[in-house]
């Protein structure tokens, strides 16, 4: 990314400070590449990739989720790992798939 002007515009008109704002591009020069490639990798090694894509470690096995359809059991899994805004959710979910 060489031009990131528009992108810092768009978080400070999401009510972000100037000063939380300042380290972002010094972030992109930085550190943001080398974190980009680790998550990058990260998603690729779960055995999908899609938005929003999730991989928890469960049962002491990775499981992926992505798409709308995972969003409850995505919940679920944050309220058990204390993430949770609510405690509560209502988690029905069709189906996910475990990383062998």
């Amino acid at each position: 990314m060489t031009n990131t002007d528009n992108l810092k515009a768009t978080l400070m008109s999401s009510g972000l400070k100037p000063e939380q704002v300042e380290g972002f591009q010094e972030y992109v020069e930085n550190d943001g590449p080398r974190d980009l490639q680790r998550f990058k990798k990260e998603a690729e090694e779960t055995g999908a990739v899609g938005v929003p894509h999730l991989a928890f470690d469960y049962k002491d096995r990775k499981v992926g989720m992505f798409g709308r359809e995972h969003l409850g059991l995505i919940r679920h899994t944050m309220q058990q790992l204390g993430l949770a805004r609510s405690s509560k959710v209502n988690w029905e979910v069709s189906h996910y798939w475990f990383a062998e």
